[in-house]
């Protein structure tokens, strides 16, 4: 058997789950009774624990990790379909904060959170980096607005800035994003995935989030933005939130969106 991946004879039910659910067809019939042989498909292992969390008898070990290193899934925990509609219909941009720090301990639950968000393949290429501090956003908002000052179209963002208003981070206090080596296929997909989980998840911690798209865009291009952020030439950022606890930004309503253009396509 392979070393990655392992099945105890004397815990296996021989219910077959395995064969049907591993996306890589490493499970085959013809082992040892009903026990399933692992095939010569070991090595395309994605590591993905799909066997493992679903085999009733606990018998699957992959990469080292077995049944009892899990979490048991309760589905008495999970959200009606009415209240998950309820917290995508009601989440909104916020662009007015307090001026404090988040609490790390809300910072640690969302990082956790993130630790589970699907990737591609499940290669997890996301790191994270995470700034909790309003003199250091301010900053770094600072740089951004330096770095367009000669766009004409920056215009407005620039006589903000100079105002005293910051129109590329809203003063938030934090700011999260996600960011690969240039080995990734998948930044931008894995980043926005990740992201908007914590955006969802951000109001259930009293936190309010907005999608900071200036930071995305100047991050790619702005060299003393990357140098302040200690990113390397091979690092790319793929989506960024601003982060903080709202300052009286209340919502009563859910806006309007008008009906999706959806076309169905006849078989």
């Amino acid at each position: 058997m392979s070393q990655n991946v392992r099945v105890d004879a004397a815990q296996c039910t021989g219910c077959g789950r395995c064969l049907e659910i591993c996306p890589m067809r490493i499970f085959q019939p013809g082992g040892q009774g009903s026990v399933p042989a692992i095939g010569p498909n070991a090595e395309k292992c994605i590591a993905c624990g799909h066997c493992v969390a679903a085999c009733p008898g606990g018998a699957i070990t992959a990469s080292g990790i077995g049944a009892a290193s899990l979490q048991k899934a309760d589905i008495s925990l999970l959200p009606t379909y009415d209240q998950f509609a309820a917290l995508v219909a009601q989440r909104r941009s916020i662009r007015k904060f307090k001026s404090q720090p988040i609490p790390q301990e809300k910072i640690d639950r969302l990082i956790d959170l993130l630790r589970i968000a699907p990737t591609a393949k499940n290669l997890l290429p996301l790191q994270w980096t995470v700034v909790n501090n309003p003199e250091s956003t301010h900053r770094l908002a600072g740089i951004i607005v330096d770095g367009i000052r000669s766009r004409d179209d920056a215009k407005p963002i620039i006589d903000a800035w100079e105002q005293g208003y910051d129109w590329v981070l809203r003063g938030a206090p934090c700011l999260i994003f996600a960011h690969t080596d240039e080995t990734s296929n998948w930044t931008a997909f894995d980043s926005s995935i990740a992201v908007e989980i914590a955006d969802l998840a951000a109001p259930l911690l009293g936190l309010g989030a907005c999608w900071a798209g200036y930071f995305i865009s100047a991050a790619g291009v702005n060299p003393i933005l990357r140098s302040a952020l200690s990113l390397g030439a091979a690092d790319r950022i793929g989506a960024a939130l601003m982060l903080g606890i709202p300052d009286d930004e209340t919502y009563l309503r859910v806006p309007y969106r008008p009906e999706p253009a959806v076309r169905y396509l006849e078989p």
